[in-house]
């Protein structure tokens, strides 16, 4: 089970550095399922990623979702994950999850609070999207740089530009967000997170003036 973006990013980056260079290609099982949206309604959309849960794969960097139709152009990657939690150590209140409750069962729960929209996760959602959602190029290697960035060069000088542009995204994404949900137009994402080995997300619109779709996406690196 994975219980954060930052550990999804970890495992893959680790997975990654441990294969050998004549198996550098990365062997992906892809999921893109896309869905028309309809005015004046509140839809909860569930969509089981394909691949995950098997043979030890690991769900790369870059899955998330996008919204898009007249007046609306959303879209966020690398959610954070809620719902059931199964604990490293049940002695300690969070069962050793992060952000993780006990129940009065004794189980643990991670709440739908963390499932939320920022402005990380608009903007990381724009640049996934401008590499097709694939963390992973033709050639193996990573298509986003340490800030998130479509990766261009590996100099000082384009790390330094590339954090600048995180900010600079970061500040106008920010636009965007009402609260704990991401806004545009009629349409309102207000959870968008991993739950269970699914994409989970949960929308609101208002009346919509022409076709308007949601899409998941998610790549999961097969070991096999």
């Amino acid at each position: 089970m994975i219980h954060s973006r930052f550990a999804v990013a970890t495992a893959a980056a680790a997975m990654t550095a441990a294969l050998a260079p004549a198996a550098a290609l990365a062997d992906t099982i892809d999921t893109d399922k896309s869905f028309e949206l309809q005015s004046n309604t509140t839809r909860e959309i569930v969509v089981p990623i394909d691949g995950l849960g098997q043979a030890y794969n690991v769900l790369t960097p870059c899955f998330g979702f996008e919204v898009k139709g007249p007046g609306v152009d959303l879209a966020g990657a690398n959610l954070e994950t809620f719902g059931p939690a199964y604990p490293e150590d049940a002695s300690l209140p969070d069962g050793g999850i992060p952000g993780a409750q006990r129940q009065p069962d004794g189980s643990f729960v991670i709440p739908e609070s963390v499932a939320v929209l920022n402005a990380e996760v608009l903007r990381m959602g724009a640049n996934c999207r401008s590499v097709g959602w694939d963390f992973y190029g033709a050639d193996g290697e990573p298509q986003l740089d340490a800030y998130g960035n479509p990766l261009t060069s590996n100099t000082a000088k384009a790390k330094a530009a590339s954090k600048r542009k995180r900010a600079a995204a970061r500040k106008q994404m920010s636009r965007k967000i009402v609260g704990r949900a991401a806004q545009q137009g009629p349409v309102t994402v207000t959870l968008a997170g991993l739950r269970e080995r699914t994409l989970v997300l949960r929308i609101t619109t208002g009346q919509l003036i022409g076709t308007t779709t949601v899409s998941a996406h998610a790549r999961v690196l097969r070991q096999n």
